[in-house]
């Protein structure tokens, strides 16, 4: 699953472009929890959203010293191209997180939960439906969209390169549950409200690993589109923002995206978390090339010779224990007697 436009740089390594976004991020959150006060105030909001912007530059940046023209073209392709996603995963991408969290609220409510925390967080939308536009928009331009320009956009790619997709999928959800842990003492922050070293903060930690697990299933059956994974991580935060209202909530959503990821790694195999093209059985990891250079010596040494012995073939200047019969002479024709009085035919 390797992209188009990968020339050998050592920039191209993946971890480059972590160390790079996260002393980005860090260092303008730093600066907005120490001089800003947070997002409190309009210094602080700057600094947070500078900070904010760490992986979309990143992804961006990476991709044009790293690409060709083809790899660079194909990035923003994978973007902004809606053509990639095929109608039944971009119904997962938008359905598949409500449902979830519905389910994992229902369960709550079922098993002693109570419905007011629910109300209380609905009740604004539904007496003004219209402050649903600004939420959306701000959900999408704050969080999804910037963040994807890197981490599925860029990163994922460079880890599918070297690892299987389940090994690359855990690895980028350490990486990216790291990138969120200023936010946790940034005031004003959704992090913030839900307290650092609580128990909202471990199931954040602990389900974004499931999470990007889900993640790159989506991405890898919809021909690597970002567009994909942007909207699916918009449904994400938007459900979460609804639904996720009680604690009871928050672990069962946690159980059920693990339950949900372990059963994407049994059904799609860990190795590709995707489907093989139609007609064709599992895919298999590609062998590693063989020089024919380094085939033919051994090829040769291997090759069979007579040995002293009638009968007895000798392999590598060793018999081989196998007897074998001899290649039968040639037949001997008899001659054909002709008559004395016919001249024998004259050769040309």
């Amino acid at each position: 699953m390797s992209p188009a436009g990968t020339p050998p740089y050592r920039l191209a390594s993946p971890w480059a472009f972590f160390a790079a976004v996260l002393t980005w991020s860090w260092l303008f959150w730093g600066l907005s929890i120490t001089v800003g006060h947070g997002v409190t105030t309009g210094l602080g909001t700057a600094f947070a959203f500078l900070g904010l912007l760490g992986p979309m530059i990143g992804g961006i940046a990476f991709t044009h010293l790293t690409r060709d023209r083809d790899g660079r073209r194909e990035y923003w392709s994978r973007l902004l191209d809606p053509r990639r996603i095929p109608a039944g995963w971009l119904a997962v991408a938008l359905l598949l997180p409500p449902a979830l969290m519905l389910l994992a609220a229902l369960l709550d409510v079922l098993t002693g939960g109570s419905l007011t925390p629910f109300r209380d967080t609905l009740a604004p939308f539904l007496a003004r439906p219209l402050t649903l536009v600004p939420f959306a928009l701000n959900v999408f331009f704050i969080g999804p969209f910037p963040e994807e320009f890197g981490w599925r956009g860029y990163a994922l790619d460079r880890l599918q390169e070297r690892w299987g997709a389940l090994r690359s999928s855990l690895v980028l959800g350490v990486i990216w549950g790291a990138w969120h842990l200023p936010l946790f003492f940034l005031q004003g922050t959704y992090q913030y409200e839900q307290g650092a070293w609580s128990l909202w903060f471990w199931t954040f930690m602990v389900g974004i690993l499931p999470l990007t697990v889900v993640f790159t299933w989506v991405f890898n059956n919809t021909r690597r589109s970002t567009l994909a994974v942007v909207l699916l991580h918009f449904m994400v935060v938007v459900s979460a923002d609804f639904l996720n209202a009680t604690s009871g909530t928050n672990v069962l959503s946690t159980v059920l995206w693990i339950a949900l990821a372990t059963g994407v790694c049994i059904v799609w195999g860990p190795a590709t978390l995707a489907a093989p093209p139609k007609g064709r059985g599992p895919r298999s990891p590609p062998r590693p090339r063989q020089c024919l250079s380094r085939c033919l010596p051994r090829a040769s040494a291997s090759l069979t010779t007579r040995g002293p012995t009638s009968g007895v073939y000798r392999r590598r200047g060793r018999a081989s224990g196998v007897r074998r019969s001899p290649a039968p002479p040639d037949p001997v024709v008899p001659p054909t007697r002709r008559s004395p009085c016919v001249p024998a035919p004259s050769v040309p």
